[in-house]
């Protein structure tokens, strides 16, 4: 055995030790692998609706703000509020072009890079706890292949065929979680070398996902208890200590606290959550992939989450008695955090309407690197006890040409077994990739479809009377089905269809309110990230910048046919243009200040209520119109128009104008002065803001917030609203 390792060639030595040739040699297989099982499987990518979602989440912002550090506008969903709290622009695999007119470009090239990212995230992980080389490659390559959707049916978690930039949160947690461990363990040198890493991993969650921050939380403690424990002397807790805090204060001075406070405060969510549809089910598959696997092979399937969770259980007890000092520490609290699990599974069980917050899930995913190294510590402990029962000539695996030659295996196994099954398109379950062209998309393409130095020619609605949520949701997913194309979401978005309907974790409770008391029938709960319209109201709907609606009632008041889309086995679907829709802004010519949203509500409900009469609030201090004692005139002429980062708006009138958009009022509502002066804004009509100006007007509007630019504005919302709340249940 020795003489054989002695006369190894120089190429294997360098494969085999831990240097970064191994690492680029496994990268390498891995890649070459994922490229082929991803390229000849579209239809496992970005699947149901939120991996279109996505698509056109990307699409939006590289089209209309290019690699930014910051949250944007969203100009194709309800009233350009802050888009889905997720900057896809900077990471590197959204910048191939996935998608064009004739479909999905590069998924399996961005699908490949986010694998080969979670990858290496798990080898940071192991080496960081002391996982040996092989453990850590072992480890990388079982949850890489069960993390991805390599195979048809076997995986732990399907987070990743609908959102893959999620292993982005895994991996700055890795960084933030090397750095807890060895701050303070070396020179001065390594120890601001740490700390930079630190504030790199936070800075990754704050740019990229930021009201994800919260889910790395049960990792980062494991960490901390793990890292403290093992500190060697009181003065390397000290510098653990000193780093964290110093990450606190630096924090709380450029207002990050405030970011992601306000980001998830000033949501929907964060003021009306208990009057709103759960927004998971008590099922026991949003709890832990223990569960879901469990379910899974009682209904005759491989059961993989189960299988891990259990050999990591397993994996743990043994290293509490067989592992060194770190990896014990590491073990306990990973059988705590286990423990933790069942119960919240227990506790979950017993919900009978459901669950408002996030997925349990989700914060066991960023634990999923600690599941893989620890089972691949009780299947190498298993190896290991029937191996010393075996002649030494059996015990193949210690050979340095079979580790070379093991990975080269799997992969063209993996592939031969990939061409061997049939390809996957996409399956009629999940939304289409491209969206179809329809007589309706055809007509609303042309008419407001908006791109870079187009005008804004109004949004549309899709608005079923009468029907709830749920009601709307299955019959998009019919149209998607029967159409090619859902006629509300990405079937629009993908096609650059601005629309008033809004997919987003941060809905304003100002949108949210108008929403539920103006477009909605009482009975018709709203789910917290989507908004649904289930009742017309024209004056409203034009406040809004609506301009068409698609419904498959027979007649809409105030409205004209446009175009019909005949479907089997239902009624067909109508667009229908709204009278006298109000695009580019509207002259207010009443107004009333008010301190409450209710009195803003009982003034809008009237019904001598029209849409020119802007309902002010005081919340702020006085309204901008108090000693200005001038009347106000309707603007002769106002062009709104989309450009590359911003709304463009361009009014003339003969004296003060008061000129209400429809576009979302926000602190984080920056206006660019081109010409004149500065322009003053004001929440109007409960979401919507009042610009105020004399004469003419040339400004850009764009909302934009991110952890370098007005890191605060959000909060200030968010206590703006509490203010005007007031007498509402809160």
């Amino acid at each position: 055995m020795h003489s054989v390792i002695k006369r190894q060639p120089k190429f294997d030595a360098l494969v085999t030790n831990s240097g970064p040739l191994t690492f680029i040699y496994h990268l390498s297989l891995l890649l070459l692998l994922s490229f082929l099982v991803f390229w000849r499987n579209p239809g496992r990518l970005f699947i149901g609706n939120d991996g279109p979602t996505f698509i056109s989440l990307a699409k939006e912002q590289f089209d209309f703000f290019g690699i930014s550090l910051n949250l944007h506008s969203n100009l194709l969903e309800g009233l350009a509020n802050l888009s889905l709290p997720i900057n896809l622009s900077v990471l590197p695999q959204y910048w191939f072009p996935m998608y064009n007119g004739a479909g999905i470009f590069a998924p399996a090239a961005t699908y490949s890079l986010f694998a080969a990212q979670w990858f290496a995230t798990i080898l940071l992980v192991g080496w960081n706890y002391g996982f040996s080389r092989q453990a850590r490659y072992v480890a990388a390559w079982l949850l890489t292949l069960l993390m991805f959707p390599y195979f048809p049916t076997i995986k732990i978690y399907q987070i990743t065929a609908t959102a893959p930039h999620f292993v982005t949160l895994l991996l700055a947690g890795a960084l933030i979680d090397v750095s807890i461990w060895r701050i303070g363990a070396g020179s001065w040198r390594y120890n601001i070398g740490y700390a930079i890493l630190m504030l790199s991993g936070v800075l990754i969650v704050l740019i990229a996902l930021p009201p994800a921050l919260v889910l790395i939380v049960p990792f980062l403690c494991i960490s901390g208890a793990c890292s403290l424990r093992y500190a060697s002397s009181r003065l390397v807790m000290a510098y653990k200590f000193g780093a964290v805090a110093a990450l606190l204060v630096l924090s709380a001075s450029l207002g990050w606290l405030e970011y992601v406070a306000g980001l998830s405060l000033y949501s929907a969510a964060g003021s009306f959550l208990a009057e709103m549809l759960p927004s998971t089910s008590s099922s026991l598959v949003y709890v832990s992939i223990f569960f879901q696997g469990y379910l899974e092979l009682l209904a005759g399937g491989i059961g993989a989450g189960f299988w891990l969770f259990v050999a990591a259980f397993l994996g743990s007890g043994i290293a509490l008695f067989d592992g060194n000092q770190r990896l014990r520490y590491l073990a306990i609290m990973l059988l705590l955090v286990q423990a933790l699990f069942i119960l919240i599974g227990i506790w979950f069980s017993q919900l009978n309407d459901g669950w408002s917050g996030p997925a349990p899930i989700y914060f066991e995913t960023p634990i999923f690197s600690l599941y893989g190294l620890f089972a691949v510590y009780f299947i190498f402990w298993v190896y290991s006890a029937i191996a010393k029962l075996l002649p030494p000539v059996s015990r193949l695996t210690a050979l340095p040409h079979v580790q070379i030659i093991s990975p080269f295996v799997l992969v063209a196994a993996l592939i031969v077994y990939t061409f061997t099954l049939p390809s996957e398109t996409r399956s009629a379950g999940h939304y289409a990739l491209p969206p179809a062209s329809t007589s309706l998309t055809q007509v609303l393409e042309k008419e407001i479809a908006i791109r870079p130095g187009m005008p804004f020619a109004g949004r549309v609605a899709n608005v079923q009377p009468g029907q709830d949520f749920w009601k709307q949701v299955q019959y998009s997913s019919s149209l998607n089905t029967v159409s090619g194309n859902d006629h509300q979401t990405t079937g629009l978005w993908l096609k650059n269809i601005p629309t008033l309907h809004e997919y987003n974790q941060i809905i304003t409770p100002a949108y949210y309110r108008i929403v539920r008391d103006f477009l909605a029938i009482p009975t018709d709960k709203q789910y917290r990230s989507w908004t649904n319209f289930s009742k017309v109201d024209p004056r409203i709907f034009r406040l809004l910048g609506v301009r068409f609606l698609l419904s498959s009632e027979d007649t809409l008041e105030n409205t004209t046919e446009r175009a019909v889309m005949e479907l089997p086995s239902q009624k067909p679907l109508r667009l229908f243009e709204l009278n006298n829709a109000k695009i580019a802004g509207i002259s207010a010519v009443r107004t009333t200040v008010v301190h409450t949203i209710d009195e803003a509500e009982a003034i809008m409900h009237a019904s001598d209520f029209e849409e020119n009469h802007a309902v002010l609030f005081a919340s702020s201090g006085e309204s901008l119109l108090v000693g200005k004692n001038r009347t106000l005139v309707s603007v002769d002429d106002s062009q709104l128009t989309v450009e590359k980062g911003a709304f463009r708006l361009r009014a003339k009138s003969k004296g003060l104008t008061m000129l209400i958009l429809p576009i979302e009022y926000s602190h984080c509502l920056s206006i660019e002065t081109m010409s004149g002066e500065t322009p003053q804004a004001q929440r109007v009509d409960i979401a919507l803001t009042g610009l105020l100006f004399d004469r003419e007007v040339d400004v850009r509007l764009v909302s934009r917030i991110g952890p370098f630019t007005q890191p605060r504005c959000r909060w200030q919302d968010y206590l703006e609203f509490r203010a005007i709340l007031q007498s509402t249940a809160f």
